[in-house]
């Protein structure tokens, strides 16, 4: 049995190369490539910050279950003051000025009006012995009435089906 493990022992080392190896000669150094420099691109000017409006802020602090609450801005809450409305169309007249100078603006615009404006019907809801809906066409929304009563078709069944009156 000594034998037999000190044979599978010898052929391991054998098999694995446990012998002396021979040297391995040290690695030549290889050139790198030729880097050639990347054409020197100009990147297009930053964009000027806006200048905005001037915000007036007010030393207004609100006590809330014993935690000051700061709260500068509460002066433009009441939109009916000629003092927010000035701010109003300050920031509108930047805002405005801004988006239309961004490229392509036409070409979004006519997509968004394309896509957002469709027909459609709101879900009717009924109101005392009438119902009311909301009919959205591409150039305006009209608010509808059923006068009296309004015919209700059912989801399911077929589609001749007569109407269902609920009055």
């Amino acid at each position: 049995m000594q034998l037999r493990s000190s044979l599978s022992l010898c052929l391991a080392v054998a098999a694995c190369g446990g012998g002396s190896a021979a040297p391995i000669a040290p690695a030549t150094p290889v050139a790198a490539p030729a880097v050639t420099p990347a054409p020197a691109v100009e990147s297009p000017p930053a964009p000027a910050r806006p200048v905005y409006p001037p915000t007036r802020r007010d030393d207004v602090v609100d006590e809330i279950h014993g935690v000051q609450v700061s709260d500068p801005y509460r002066w433009l809450e009441d939109a009916s003051q000629p003092e927010v409305q000035a701010w109003m169309t300050a920031q509108d007249q930047l805002s405005r000025g801004q988006i239309a100078s961004l490229p392509q603006r036409e070409q979004i615009a006519a997509r968004l009006r394309e896509v957002f404006y469709v027909d459609a019907f709101s879900a009717p809801t009924h109101h005392g012995k009438r119902y009311f809906w909301v009919q959205k066409h591409k150039d305006k929304t009209i608010r509808r009435s059923s006068g009296r009563c309004m015919p209700i078709r059912p989801i399911t069944g077929s589609r001749t089906a007569s109407p269902i009156r609920r009055c």
